[in-house]
């Protein structure tokens, strides 16, 4: 028969029949030695360049998962926003998934009702803004005479390459726009 060879086994660190914690000596032979501190040099450290490229690359990724990260995240804030709503009314002895629908439907009508009741102040304030904008453009002119020899001077930097046509429709735009700001009355 062949003879087996046993193993030396590791001794338990913690001695539960004397409750006492047994530290292996370090110098004792058989033991692991030491090992040596890390240098400076061995050590990796984080350049400026890698933190830059981290962040680029953190960029990237956020503006190509955009379809998919922006609605979960959206997703993450209404439940943390939503939950000391729907925990208040579990206190309530409402259950939480109906308290939750009904947190959801009271949130839903409330955007519906908001978009409702301002779409037709924005699509009247939408109509309207041509005019607004010639009396806003009569106002920062009246206000800043320089800014309108500037904007003559960008005109005729706009009409250095253009042809004599081109250049006659844009004369006769200039003039239709001056009669329009002309005709609107200003506001003070």
């Amino acid at each position: 028969m062949q003879k087996l060879n046993a193993l030396p086994t590791a001794t338990e660190p913690f001695d539960s029949s004397a409750k006492t914690l047994d530290v292996p000596d370090k110098n004792a032979p058989g033991s692991e030695p030491p090992s040596a501190p890390l240098s400076a040099a061995a050590a990796t450290k984080t350049t400026s360049v890698q933190i830059v490229l981290l962040v680029l690359g953190v960029i990237a990724f956020l503006y190509f998962a955009r379809p998919v990260v922006l609605p979960v995240f959206l997703a993450c804030v209404a439940g943390m926003t939503l939950k000391p709503l729907i925990r208040w009314l579990s206190c309530c002895h409402i259950p939480p998934a109906l308290s939750a629908a009904v947190v959801l439907c009271l949130l839903v009508s409330a955007i519906g009702i908001g978009f409702f009741q301002l779409g037709r102040p924005a699509l009247t304030w939408m109509n309207e803004a041509p005019q607004h904008m010639t009396e806003l453009r009569q106002r920062v002119l009246k206000i800043f005479p320089r800014l309108a020899r500037f904007s003559r001077a960008a005109a005729a930097v706009n009409n250095l390459g253009a042809t004599e046509e081109e250049k006659k429709r844009n004369k006769k735009s200039r003039r239709r726009w001056r009669s329009k700001t002309a005709a609107a009355p200003v506001q003070s």
